[in-house]
């Protein structure tokens, strides 16, 4: 994904970004080790360890897939978690107060491929495969996230599988 600009209703600049042991903890709460690596489309993410696990067995929790995106003129930092699968399994928004665990949930067990499509009428909600229900206060917030997360798991699935 790497660095690049773009303007879209006041969201922009979208760039991977560092996390620590207790970011990965945020999304997999049993790590206490991460290794940094790359995909081969260059996006930097992060795989949750839990060292020591059993008999001294490693077991790998999941994929970290960090990114910070500017949004009104705050740094927003989503960190997403994904299982050994790929599917989200938990996904956390930080830097901001207003964006609603109702939204957020519908992200957990999607993959790169499901719709990540915003919906624009409640009869949106109601076809299959349904379409993610924005936040009423901030639909554009919705669209922002629901973009940057398809992004990362299509950069995700280029990612070899443990």
């Amino acid at each position: 994904m790497g660095v690049f600009c773009i303007v879209f209703f006041g969201c922009a600049a979208l760039k991977p970004s560092q996390v620590t042991k207790n970011d990965c903890a945020l999304v997999f709460p049993r790590t206490d080790d991460y290794e940094k690596l790359t995909s081969p489309d260059g996006q930097p993410y992060y795989e949750a360890w839990e060292r020591g696990f059993a008999d001294d067995v490693d077991e790998f929790l999941g994929y970290v897939f960090p990114e910070t995106f500017l949004y009104e003129g705050n740094n927003i930092k989503i960190i997403i978690g994904l299982s050994k699968s790929k599917k989200i399994s938990n996904i956390v928004v930080l830097s901001i107060q207003s964006v609603s665990e109702e939204f957020m949930s519908q992200f957990k067990g999607r993959s790169s491929g499901d719709s990540f499509e915003i919906a624009q009428t409640p009869d949106d909600l109601l076809s299959i495969p349904s379409k993610l229900k924005p936040m009423s206060e901030n639909v554009l917030l919705s669209r922002k996230i629901a973009s940057i997360v398809k992004e990362i798991l299509i950069s995700a699935s280029s990612v070899p599988a443990r």
